[in-house]
């Protein structure tokens, strides 16, 4: 299992999702049926989603995304949907938000 301490990009986080699913496979445990996270992690998890999508085959290694806290508006106001949108559509997706988030 990895384990993340400190602050870290975003770039890092989906890297460390992008290790957990090529142990995966090495491993012979086959494609990860989901990635999940919360806040940026969340983001990092969708990011490491679409990089696993194969676009020959139209396929990911990711079937499903638990997304907690996703933070869909940046700071500066920019809404954050394209690379949801961009999602294939057998990825299944579960946000999970607060009325304070």
């Amino acid at each position: 299992m990895l384990a993340f301490q400190g602050i870290m990009n975003l770039g890092a986080r989906a890297k460390g999702f992008e290790a957990v699913s090529e142990d995966a496979k090495s491993s012979g445990a086959g494609t990860i049926p989901c990635f999940g996270g919360r806040s940026m992690g969340a983001r990092a998890a969708v990011v490491a989603a679409t990089t696993q999508f194969d676009a020959a085959v139209g396929v990911t290694g990711v079937s499903s995304l638990i997304l907690a806290s996703y933070p869909l508006v940046s700071e500066k106001g920019d809404l954050r949907d394209r690379i949801l949108l961009e999602l294939p559509a057998e990825v299944s997706v579960l946000f999970i938000s607060g009325n304070r988030d």
